[in-house]
């Protein structure tokens, strides 16, 4: 049947080059991103937040796992050192295991323990001084030097291998409040094959949720 609106799930065939995906978010904890997805390429992702709201909070987000199957976890214990700079409180997010999660944590250093299976965990860093110094850590899957300066709203990724096994480093403000986000965004058709819109958030807290799909073919001519 001809219709001019589609919800997540549905299956179309459409008269033009683009459409118009209308999100609304209303998250039971403060939203961190809104990634648009076409497959697996994410299109465009939106933080409910500007450069501007960033404060001396760090993220160092693990994820990822070893392969598909069984025995595919891959241990993230770890090691983190600051200099020039001070650490004033540290967090685990996702850490479900009480035997894991933050060891040892000084002045300028930290210690932790952590596994993913193909999920994410995380290490909110608050720091004395938002942007002096630079930030060493070092894990089995990979290891880095950053200066602290360049985090920003953008994610600095250093690769671990594996399956989309890696270390994020990105910027948060000091506190997150906004729950619902409403985005209204123009997405062009892929020129051949399937089109799959979805929507993937992210929390503050670490859980995410996915819509599913709306799946969109260009009409022939």
């Amino acid at each position: 049947a001809d219709t001019r609106q589609l919800m997540m799930g549905d299956i179309a065939e459409v008269a033009g080059d683009e459409v118009e995906l209308a999100i609304e978010v209303v998250g039971s904890a403060p939203i961190e991103r809104v990634d648009i997805l076409d497959g697996t390429r994410v299109l465009e992702t939106i933080r409910p937040f500007r450069e501007a709201d960033l404060g001396a909070r760090i993220r160092l987000l693990y994820q990822g796992a070893e392969y598909r199957g069984r025995a595919r976890t891959t241990v993230w214990d770890g090691v983190l050192e600051l200099e020039a700079n001070a650490i004033t409180g540290a967090t685990m997010v996702n850490n479900w295991n009480l035997d894991r999660g933050i060891q040892k944590l000084g002045r300028t250093s930290l210690e932790w323990k952590a596994v993913t299976t193909g999920n994410f965990g995380a290490l909110d860093i608050r720091l004395e001084k938002a942007r002096d110094g630079r930030l060493a850590f070092e894990t089995k899957p990979c290891q880095g030097i950053v200066v602290i300066g360049s985090i920003g709203l953008e994610d600095t990724v250093i690769d671990g291998g594996g399956l989309d096994r890696a270390v994020r480093l990105y910027r948060l403000p000091d506190r997150l409040t906004e729950r619902n986000v409403t985005i209204r965004r123009k997405i062009r058709l892929r020129e051949a094959g399937d089109t799959r819109l979805y929507v993937r958030v992210t929390q503050e807290d670490g859980h995410r949720a996915w819509s599913s799909p709306i799946y969109l073919v260009r009409a022939p001519a």
